[in-house]
């Protein structure tokens, strides 16, 4: 290969490199809250209202990007904070980007960490269009508390049997001349689902995936 030619490949490389085929991908952050309470850390966890999709599950606040109304990720996340818990913005303090999760359900969620300027929950002012409960629980209990692991089997299938009983084709393989074996579902791919148990509530899924996360990387902190 000629150098100019070399050249020309490497300049098309980029210099941050993403996630492939991120666009397809729903994009969404969150921001996980602590605040101080007894002289300790506590992150601060919702409950969403039974009335909205995922009701009853524990989370962080958090949400779609909105290109009308963030510039960045950090934007979403925050905005989303001061919708549901009804905080002001000069209460909130990030400190940065933990991380990016990319969730097996095609999302990718920009992870936050920061800090509520409050003394207690009650001086939140929470949506209850959206948030049933808000609670807290030490962080220094799930660096001493390891999450309980199960394991969930995840498949790829070329075709499914609709509410009609009708076969619906995604994939069709014989036209495309695929190999046989994707005639069938196949991947059994397994996929680890972190519990945690407190407060009488159930942490799991990503929000667990992140609360583990977070105790790992600050469990020399405290």
């Amino acid at each position: 290969m000629n150098e100019i030619l070399q050249k020309k490949i490497m300049d098309c490389i980029p210099s941050d490199p993403g996630v492939m085929n991120s666009s397809t991908y729903l994009k969404s952050a969150v921001l996980a809250s602590l605040y101080i309470k007894e002289d300790q850390p506590h992150l601060i966890f919702q409950k969403r209202s039974s009335t909205i999709k995922q009701g009853g599950e524990i989370c962080f606040p958090g949400g779609r990007f909105d290109r009308s109304k963030d510039r960045n990720m950090m934007e979403t996340s925050v905005r989303e904070t001061i919708e549901e818990m009804g905080v002001p913005r000069e209460d909130i303090l990030v400190f940065g980007q933990i991380d990016t999760l990319v969730a097996t359900m095609g999302t990718v969620i920009s992870c936050f960490i920061g800090e509520l300027k409050i003394e207690n929950l009650s001086q939140l002012t929470i949506n209850r269009d959206e948030v049933e409960k808000v609670f807290s629980i030490p962080l220094r209990w799930f660096i001493e508390n390891p999450p309980a692991e199960y394991n969930v089997h995840l498949e790829i299938k070329p075709h499914y049997t609709d509410e009609e009983g009708k076969k619906v084709v995604l994939l069709p393989v014989e036209e495309l001349g695929l190999p046989d074996r994707y005639r069938k579902p196949w991947g059994l791919k397994k996929h680890k689902i972190y519990v945690y148990k407190k407060e009488g509530e159930t942490i799991w899924g990503i929000t667990a995936q992140i609360v583990k996360h977070i105790s790992e990387l600050l469990k020399d902190v405290l």
